[in-house]
């Protein structure tokens, strides 16, 4: 007994120590683990990226910087981060490494891109003459494939002899967006294009001897997709290979030395200038309508941006372990928090700083000094004041300011304690400082001298370099910039409304919006960077449901420029304001800059998911937004969201049969009918023809049951002074001209083969033409925005037009005005008839 006792003694001894000793290894290992994790930190961020880092889209996005503080190179494949720790996989890298000491940047900018690698560029094959069957290429620099990333494939060809013809190829189709390209008539230029269309044909290729694709669909010789494309001159390819397909052909990891495609015909006469290869392993399933750059860095995005206000951002390990956290809430432009030294437990503020590199050099702040305050609120004066500074800062802080909106600092004048004396219009900044403290905000004021108005006035703010010279927008109107300013906003009875920070940037296309002296531009005063926020404030009486408004447009008439600026804001009221049609809202409104007059706007609404979020409640999150103009090289582009969709709908479409009795129904599916029809009436009674190849938006979201609405923009060359067309243009023949194939009129033109669809669309034009587009109904609109800025005109022509004949630009200002009138009290007449015959 005595024994069987001792035996399970040892036994259960045994049990233990084996037990203890499996706890120790286990223990351990994730000691190890954790310390390996730990290795890998988030050293640096900015929620303030104004001017410091751009990203591949010349644009300045939040970011991070990863640091792997260890001796080994770590795999960050399903490393993620999050700016919600209850969602630790919100965003996840791809299989990209960090070398021990090395620094990676990420943007945090919401486009969520997950490049591996950079593009290497493979193979130029100089003077090349196609051939026929399988045209094998052969690299001067292998490509290495990890065996689990995707395969992009960029391919730019070229041949200056002109216009011959692509090169005919088998293709297959594929269940996904798998090539996007571009051509270009004259040059080589197709390659520097950022966007193209999408395609599911794709050629037959061989990579490394391996085939991809056996199907027998082929392009025409004035027809793409075509490697070898040269139909106006040149092209650009994109062709994306998912990593299951490369391995289901046969392909391992290892060196990619080949590519061939499969080429059925190819014109005698061609001779390519060259033809080349790029290759890059990247993440993406599928292709949309944007390049990927040939830039030679290689940008990570994630799917989230840093809160305005600061938040932190969280690095997970793979196991969803919390590696670190970095809190990120800087307060002024181009600043950072980050750790000192790298990879440290202490975090700090940095006046500068260093994505990609060591912090161990910079100056550490700990804090903010207060803002100073001015003794005079802003606002219009008819009087000299004595403005005095007031700084909340112990000493030995100064204050310093300026009086022409640059920016205050320690070369500026130093307050003494003396009043300022403002006797003309002046915008006054200042600022305090102190060593070892990072200067405090910017205290604005606009004082505006013997300054009266009957629109209200808005005051901007901002340094003149920010405005002229080699980094100014209005010098540099043709770029999309934006820059930091200061905005104030003051009622008809010269209340201050509202007055805050805000992001500045030319707006408009080529009709003149950007290029007139008086130019056009966008305030952006929710910038997450530049802005404060929202305003919540009814600034266009005519449209008096809305009060929310994060950006508006400041438009100086463009084609209508000092002859009837307030004409295109006019016609669109008139056009949607009784009918199924989006239009931007305006109010005029006097702006000064920097204190000095700068004339007479438009304040328009933009088409942003705001817009369809306020007015009819749509879910942000579900908008999409596309958008297409001459300005921005005539391709139809998505602003907000993915254009993929629409193609796919404009092919469903143009598949149907208006003989069927389902056709409208079956179109109502994809396109909203009753208010495609109330928009293809509004561009036919205003008699548009910068239409339907130019000024496109069209829109669709979860209140549209995502069928898509168009909205009106831009007619202002419709119907005289000043226009492509007059009253008795026949738009009918305009809009039969663009063919039954048409991206946005063939529907129309195919629905009026189908008799319900006819029928009601010209039961609803009558019904239209006997109510809103009634002559009596549009003249009271145009009186509205005549008596809107006939009083401001005058100071208009004083600053932008001929000066010394004010009466004369007025006479033809109030010639413009009747002869419009004349026009819109024709129009519904002549349509009429034109509808008759």
């Amino acid at each position: 007994m005595f024994s069987l006792f001792r035996t399970i003694h040892y036994q259960i001894i045994n049990h233990l120590y084996d037990a203890m000793r499996v706890s120790v290894v286990v223990w351990w290992l994730m000691l190890i683990s954790f310390q390996s994790y730990a290795q890998v930190l988030i050293n640096e961020g900015s929620n303030r990226n104004y001017l410091s880092i751009q990203d591949e889209d010349g644009e300045y996005p939040d970011w991070v910087e990863l640091y792997n503080s260890s001796q080994d190179t770590v795999l960050l494949f399903n490393y993620s981060l999050t700016d919600k720790q209850s969602e630790p996989t919100r965003w996840t890298f791809p299989a990209v490494k960090l070398a021990p000491g090395e620094f990676k940047t990420v943007f945090c900018s919401g486009k969520d891109r997950k490049p591996v690698s950079n593009f290497v560029h493979v193979l130029n094959t100089g003077n090349f003459i196609p051939g026929t069957g399988w045209i094998t290429h052969s690299f001067t620099t292998p490509f290495h494939w990890d065996g689990v990333s995707n395969l992009l494939i960029n391919i730019c060809s070229y041949c200056s002899t002109g216009y011959t013809s692509n090169s005919v190829f088998r293709q297959h189709e594929t269940s996904f967006n798998s090539v996007l390209y571009y051509f270009e008539d004259g040059g080589d230029a197709a390659c520097g294009h950022s966007m193209g269309t999408v395609s599911t044909h794709r050629p037959n290729v061989q990579i490394n001897g391996f085939q991809i694709g056996n199907g027998t669909w082929q392009n025409s010789g004035t027809e793409y997709p075509a490697p070898y494309g040269n139909w106006y001159w040149g092209a650009r390819h994109q062709i994306l290979f998912r990593a299951d397909e490369l391995l289901a052909a046969g392909l391992t990891a290892g060196d990619l030395n080949s590519l061939a495609f499969e080429v059925v015909q190819s014109g005698s006469n061609t001779v390519y200038d060259y033809i080349e290869f790029h290759c890059k392993a990247v993440s993406e399933q599928e292709l949309t309508t944007s390049f990927s750059s040939l830039n030679t860095q290689n940008y990570l995005h994630t799917n989230f941006k840093i809160d305005s206000d600061g938040e932190k951002v969280y690095l997970f390990t793979p196991q969803q372990i919390q590696a670190n956290n970095l809190l990120i809430n800087n307060k002024d432009l181009d600043q950072s928090v980050g750790l000192l030294p790298d990879g440290s437990s202490t975090a700090t503020l940095f006046a500068g700083v260093t994505p990609g590199a060591s912090n161990n050099a910079s100056q550490a702040y700990s804090s903010y000094l207060l803002a100073s305050t001015h003794s005079h609120p802003s606002g219009m004066y008819d009087a000299p004041i004595q403005v005095s500074l007031d700084n909340p800062n112990p000493a030995p802080s100064q204050l310093y300011y300026t009086l022409d909106g640059t920016e205050p600092g320690p070369t500026s004048l130093l307050y003494n304690g003396t009043p300022i004396e403002i006797y003309t219009s002046s915008v006054l900044k200042s600022r305090a400082y102190q060593e070892g403290f990072l200067p405090g905000p910017i205290c604005v004021s606009s004082y505006l001298m013997g300054v009266h108005h009957a629109t209200p006035v808005l005051s901007v703010v901002t340094s003149p370099n920010n405005l002229y010279g080699s980094a100014g927008i209005f010098d540099n109107w043709s770029e999309d910039w934006e820059r930091t300013a200061y905005v104030e906003y003051f009622s008809e009875d010269e209340n201050l409304i509202f007055s805050q920070r805000a992001g500045i940037q030319i707006d408009g296309g080529a009709g003149g919006s950007r290029s007139h002296p008086q130019h056009s531009f966008r305030v952006e005063l929710d910038d997450g960077v530049l802005g404060e926020g929202p305003i919540y404030y009814p600034l266009i009486p005519n449209r008096p449901n809305r009060s929310k408004y994060s950006k508006f447009y400041l438009r100086n008439g463009s084609n209508q420029y000092l002859v009837l600026p307030y004409k295109d804001a006019c016609q669109v009221q008139i056009l949607g304001n009784e009918t199924n049609t989006y239009y931007s809202a305006m109010r005029p409104v006097s702006v000064y800059i920097n204190g000095n007059y700068f004339g007479l706007y438009e304040l328009r609404e933009k088409f942003d998911t705001e817009y369809f979020a306020v007015l009819e409640g749509a879910d942000e999150d579900s908008i999409d937004i596309l958008s297409q103009s001459y300005w921005y090289g005539g391709m139809l582009r998505a602003t907000i969201g993915s254009v993929e969709p629409f193609w796919e709908d404009v092919t469903k479409i143009n598949n149907l049969d208006p003989q069927t009795s389902d056709f409208m129904q079956r179109a109502d599916s994809l396109v909203d009918i009753k208010w495609y029809i109330d928009y293809i009436i509004a561009e036919n009674w205003i008699a548009n023809n910068d239409w339907p190849y130019n000024n496109i938006k069209i829109y669709r979201s979860n209140t549209t049951q995502f069928k898509w609405r168009y909205c009106l923009i831009d007619v202002e060359l419709s119907l005289a002074p000043n226009s492509w067309t007059d009253c008795y243009y026949d738009h009918f023949n305009l809009l039969y001209d663009q063919g039954n194939t048409h991206p946005y009129v063939g529907l129309w033109i195919r629905g009026m083969e189908h008799v319900p669809f006819k029928n009601y669309f010209i039961n609803r034009y009558a019904d239209v033409m006997n109510t809103s587009y009634q002559p009596e109904r549009a003249l009271e609109q145009e009186s509205q925005f005549f008596n809107f800025t006939a009083v401001e005109m005058q100071n208009e022509y004083q600053r932008w037009g001929n000066a010394g004949d004010i009466p004369g630009e007025m006479n033809s200002f109030y010639n413009n005005h009747l002869t419009f009138r004349d026009q819109l009290s024709l129009r519904t007449d002549v349509v009429r008839e034109q509808i008759r015959s």
